[in-house]
């Protein structure tokens, strides 16, 4: 190998090793972006674990996770609860778009795409054995029960205490003291 060549050698090999220590060594806004949806996955399949559903709406098939709206967590809801056991079942995930198909979830996740109907949207789940989660600002004071957010660099989640005793599920005092407790307003 001549001098030439080992140069040309060398330096494909440093650009090579830039680009891989660049690729691991930082995170694209998309990837931050999907490593936090599958966070909230995470954070809304728990929940279940900590509220519970009286008698009258017994989960005999499995949770029913209905899903209003469009946006980036909506996908990573579906993928990934598909597969998972919750409560020993698998859930069964339904897109709604018909505001009286929610009555028949036990869990309700409301797009922020969604902020136009939010109101009307509550009619149909507000007093009924119906979780409502979201993630978008302001929807725990506007009656949604679970409102994740994001906190600096944290994410954390908003009850609504009022809109969860409307409701008639029984929410874990564990759940409660870990979150933000809000108010409608």
């Amino acid at each position: 190998m001549n001098a030439s060549s080992t140069f040309v050698a060398s330096m494909v090999a440093c650009m090579a090793g830039a680009l891989l220590l660049a690729l691991v060594g930082t995170r694209s806004p998309v990837e931050t972006s999907d490593l936090e949806n599958e966070v909230k996955v995470e954070f809304i399949e728990r929940f279940t674990r900590f509220v519970e559903w009286p008698d009258e709406k017994e989960r005999e098939s499995g949770l029913v996770i209905g899903v209003i709206g469009e946006g980036s967590l909506v996908a990573h809801l579906e993928h990934g609860l598909q597969n998972r056991l919750i409560d020993d079942r698998l859930p069964e995930m339904r897109r709604r778009s018909e505001l009286e198909e929610l009555e028949r979830c036990h869990l309700v996740y409301i797009a922020p795409s969604e902020r136009e109907r939010l109101d009307e949207i509550l009619e149909h789940t507000s007093g009924r054995l119906i979780l409502t989660v979201s993630d978008a600002p302001g929807f725990a004071r506007a009656g949604v029960i679970i409102n994740l957010i994001r906190e600096d660099e944290y994410l954390r989640f908003e009850i609504n205490r009022h809109s969860a005793d409307l409701s008639g599920l029984r929410m874990s005092s564990k759940l409660m003291r870990l979150a933000i407790i809000v108010s409608k307003g």
